[in-house]
């Protein structure tokens, strides 16, 4: 692995961001799909943005009758 130009690892940190895009979103209850494709446009911008948004809540729970 030492033998890997700088290049070579851009490449995997270029396809693996839209990956770790999904995982975050889906860890901050977000739309998923959405955030995988704003990675692939918008590579290194949309998982910094994603990182500093806030969680979503859950939403509202069933009441118990």
């Amino acid at each position: 692995m030492n033998d890997l130009s700088i290049w070579h690892w851009l490449v995997i940190i270029l396809l693996l961001t839209p990956v770790a895009n999904g995982f975050i979103a889906h860890y901050k209850n977000r739309s998923v799909a959405n955030w995988v494709i704003l990675g692939l446009l918008l590579n290194p911008i949309a998982l910094i943005v994603l990182l500093f948004l806030p969680s979503e809540p859950e939403g509202p729970r069933p009441s118990k009758k």
